[in-house]
């Protein structure tokens, strides 16, 4: 990635985090590897990885101090 295109991407990132989404989305689906901010897009995924897994492991111990009758309520 080019120097221009890593700063624009990563001021992005920090000034617009919707746009700067939305820019990796297109850059991501036009096959446009050199406009990608690899990095940030990583550490997103990662991110988005976590909290997913720490949503399951709430819910499911929430659900376990539940009697099972009212599960479905």
């Amino acid at each position: 990635m080019s120097t221009k295109a890593a700063t624009r991407n990563a001021s992005g990132y920090d000034a617009d985090f919707y746009a700067w989404t939305q820019d990796q989305a297109e850059h991501l689906r036009r096959r446009r590897h050199d406009e990608i901010d690899w990095e940030n897009v990583a550490e997103e995924i990662a991110s988005v990885g976590r909290s997913q897994r720490s949503e399951i492991r709430g819910r499911l111990a929430l659900a376990s101090r539940r009697p099972v009758g009212r599960l479905m309520a």
